[in-house]
């Protein structure tokens, strides 16, 4: 059986970018940029004023002139009408261009104003040349290169792409997952379970992580555990990305998945990893339906916390991978135990947990976790602690890898 990072070594082997394509700029947050973008103007391409104030030429200051009339008041997005000279003053908004004659801006709160006389007199005797005021093309310069391919679109790179004129870029696309149930013992979410049966907790679960990944989802309900059902069901998700399928990859009688997988031309990458839980989890790739392009297909395991924990392990690094992400693998970080903790077995364990900071310092505490099927403890995890496949003894404060599930680390 392969090791986790082996399996891992395998996705990143076999994933591969998806082609980039044209992306409305508002539609790109979370997605990786394909390609290079020059500065078509200054930023700021003009000189403006950095808070609210007066605008006067320092030069005046410096010879012991402390009144001024105020010629005009000057907001943002117009020009002034009248220049700055000797004893004259504009009040200025922040944002608006720095009036001709002016080399300086004096905060509002270091002014009096009196309206019966128009004028403005400093209270301050410290007005250097340039003071408050944001030079024409200090944060870029036309022509310069902002931004190169593989930048990760945050929020901040979608403002200065706006402020850069680029209404459309070239972007890695979101891929398309489908996902699909399996099991005879399944219902949909609305029903209320029959003897011997269960809700269908993984669609709804691993939607949502595919969704938390950047991806988008698509769903294809429940294939109960028998070829022709299964199978069609199947071929409607050959035509995304990625075909994610939960349950029927393990031993039993009813575990149709592989062999429906085979039967449809999907070539098995890897089956079973060395690790607690998700075993069973099943990787392969084949050709979309119609056409030539790759598609990439998980058989996850059936019960949920398997699911789920396989998911961030392997499907979450081809989704990165197919997004070219420039490091799709797991981000593990440290954290220190809360408890003694004692590892038994052979496989590498991703136990749920509690991750939280105190001082300064992560620590993680494992949950009681149940097993598997123990969704309604994992639910109040925000993190899994890797530990190894040797038994191992670990004691309080020891520091152990972790893989976190939301950033929401309080």
């Amino acid at each position: 059986m392969l090791s986790v990072n082996d399996a891992i070594a395998e996705i990143l082997k076999t994933v591969h970018p998806r082609a980039a394509q044209s992306v409305a700029l508002a539609k790109g947050h979370g997605l990786v940029l394909a390609e290079e973008v020059i500065a078509d103007i200054d930023s700021p391409p003009f000189d403006k004023s950095a808070m609210d104030g007066y605008a006067i030429r320092s030069a005046d200051v410096a010879e012991g002139i402390s009144q001024f009339d105020c010629l005009e008041e000057l907001m943002a997005g117009t020009t002034a009408t009248q220049q700055v000279s000797k004893g004259k003053t504009i009040a200025i908004m922040t944002g608006a261009p720095i009036p001709n004659g002016a080399d300086a801006v004096v905060q509002k709160e270091q002014t009096q104003f009196n309206a019966a006389t128009n004028q403005m007199t400093l209270t301050t005797k410290n007005v250097p040349c340039r003071l408050n005021i944001l030079q024409q093309g200090m944060a870029m310069k036309q022509g310069e290169i902002i931004f190169s391919p593989g930048r990760l679109l945050r929020p901040q790179e979608l403002g200065a792409l706006a402020e850069l004129g680029k209404a459309n870029l070239l972007a890695t696309p979101r891929p398309n997952v489908a996902l699909l149930a399996t099991g005879n013992e399944l219902v949909e979410v609305s029903q209320k379970p029959g003897p011997a049966q269960i809700r269908n907790s993984n669609e709804t679960m691993l939607a949502a992580q595919v969704e938390r990944a950047g991806a988008n989802s698509l769903l294809l309900g429940i294939a109960k555990d028998y070829v022709d059902a299964l199978k069609n069901k199947v071929i409607k998700g050959l035509t995304s990305d990625i075909l994610l399928l939960s349950g029927g990859v393990s031993a039993g009688q009813r575990d149709l998945v592989p062999s429906v997988l085979q039967d449809l031309g999907i070539q098995k990458v890897f089956h079973k990893v060395a690790l607690k839980p998700g075993k069973p989890v099943w990787f392969g790739i084949g050709k979309k339906t119609n056409s030539n392009e790759n598609i990439y297909v998980f058989g996850l395991p059936g019960n949920p916390v398997g699911s789920l924990v396989c998911f961030e392990l392997f499907v979450r690094t081809a989704i990165r991978c197919l997004m070219n992400f420039s490091h799709p693998a797991p981000k593990f970080i440290v954290a220190h135990l809360t408890t003694d903790w004692q590892c038994r077995g052979h496989r590498e364990v991703f136990h749920p947990a509690c991750l939280k900071k105190e001082e300064g310092k992560l620590f993680v505490e494992p949950l009681a976790w149940q097993g598997s099927a123990d969704l309604q403890t994992t639910k109040n995890a925000n993190s899994m602690i890797h530990f190894p496949a040797e038994p191992t003894t670990f004691t309080k404060g020891n520091k152990v890898n972790v893989i976190e599930w939301t950033s929401e680390i309080s």
